[in-house]
Parts: C-alpha cells; structure tokens; sequence
C-alpha cells in the first residue's frame, strides 16, 4: 500500500514539474513577444516623432512658399508653388508609407492576430486621414 502510494505520489510530482516547465515556457515566449511588440512600438514611436519634425518642416516651407508667391505674384499662378509642394510631398511619401506599415505591424500584435480587428482599425484611421487632407486643402485653398 505504501509503495502504491510512493509512486502514484511519485507520479504526479514528475506531471506537476512537467506542467511546471510548459507553463514556464509559455510565460517566456510570451514574455519575448511582449519585449518584441515593445520594440516596434518604440521604433515606430521614433519615427511618428520624426515625421512630425518633417511634417512641420514642409508645412512652415509651405507657409513660407505661399507668403512669398503672394508678395511676388498677388494672386498670379501658382504652378511653381503647385510644383514645390508635390516635390516635398514626394519627398515624404516614403517615410510615411514606412510608419504606416510600422503602424499596422503594431496594430496586428495588439491585437493578436484578430485580422478583422485590425481591418476595421486601419479603415477606420483611413477615413480619419482622408477627411483631415480634406481639410486641410480646403483650409490652404482659401
């Protein structure tokens, strides 16, 4: 009887230590993901900072441009000012593009695979980035 309970004893030692490990190893690859996710959020951190610099940049170019198109030609054309700013656009789209696949890269770790969360999330701040150029190109073209 005690040798029965020795090993049945026994038994569910080496089941709890082999629980013990898996559960061990889950809370490691779950801890890389998260250092992982931590990393992307940082590097894409740094680059919204960055582009927020650039953005800035090109806007206080744009302003500059405008002020001296309106001393230069009053309210000539403005084809070369037309010109300029799609260069400096141009010139930025790549940057942008980056952050956005950053963005969606983070998106799609938050939420942990869902696709149609990250779908409706994307659309959603599509919309929003549609409607503020909107904006912005009616507020320029006045």
């Amino acid at each position: 009887l005690d040798l029965r309970s020795a090993n049945a004893t026994k038994e569910a030692v080496e089941h709890l230590e082999e629980d013990s490990d898996y559960a061990k190893t889950s809370v490691q690859e779950t801890l890389s993901l998260i250092n992982n996710t931590n990393e992307t959020l940082n590097d894409t951190q740094f680059l919204i900072s960055n582009i927020t610099a650039e953005e800035d940049a090109v806007n206080k170019s744009v302003i500059e441009g405008n002020e001296t198109l309106f001393e230069v030609q009053g309210l000539g054309d403005f084809d070369d000012q037309v010109k300029e700013n799609t260069r400096l656009l141009n010139n930025v789209k790549p940057r942008l593009e980056a952050v956005d696949a950053s963005l969606n890269t983070v998106e799609i770790r938050l939420q942990q695979g869902n696709i149609s969360e990250v779908v409706r999330d994307i659309s959603k701040r599509a919309m929003s980035d549609v409607f503020r150029d909107m904006g912005r190109a009616l507020r320029n073209t006045i």
